[in-house]
């Protein structure tokens, strides 16, 4: 898997995260369970760490 990939799939969880986040803390979505937030917040975390793996290989 490219280094690429794993950057969108972290900037895609992180901007799902923070737009349930926020939405929850406006009220509009409150029925979101809170380990819906931590979900792709956790993927987010992970596919970073991936990614800065992936970039500081050399092979």
């Amino acid at each position: 898997m490219e280094p690429k990939t794993m950057l969108y799939v972290f900037l895609i969880s992180l901007l799902v995260t923070l737009v349930v986040y926020i939405l929850r803390g406006l009220e509009i979505v409150t029925d979101v369970p809170g380990s819906l937030i931590l979900l792709p917040a956790a993927v987010a975390v992970v596919s970073f760490i991936v990614w800065g793996i992936q970039k500081t290989s050399r092979f």
